[in-house]
């Protein structure tokens, strides 16, 4: 087994979290990964929110409904990306967390026939 160390500290080197390549394949993760059963979600206005998130500004808030994926939660998606980006690199994962994380994790690595420890 390889470990890959991946900090959570930013560096000069490090591109931000939302650059236009990470959107564009967070965009596409139904197609890439047809296994998961990733669901389409709807967005639902929420105007009552508007104010109390910006009354300075016109600002529109919207919600997606994620707990209606597979396993509970958005965080399917993440795992799906950062998972994806390690699965051609033969490494094993490890989470530390029996909630929603490690819910995506485990699923997220059989969808990808990886291994991990959660």
């Amino acid at each position: 087994m390889r470990v890959v160390r991946v900090s959570p500290k930013a560096s000069a080197d490090t591109p931000p979290i939302l650059d236009a390549a990470r959107l564009a394949s967070a965009r596409t993760l139904r197609e890439r990964f047809p296994l998961a059963h990733l669901r389409p979600l709807s967005l639902v206005r929420a105007a009552e929110l508007d104010a109390i998130a910006d009354p300075s500004r016109k600002t529109r808030v919207w919600l997606a409904a994620e707990s209606m994926q597979i396993t509970g939660s958005f965080k399917i998606r993440g795992a799906l990306l950062a998972m994806g980006n390690l699965a051609a690199k033969n490494v094993d994962v490890v989470a530390a967390s029996a909630g929603n994380h490690g819910a995506a994790v485990a699923f997220a690595a059989k969808v990808l026939k990886m291994k991990a420890k959660v």
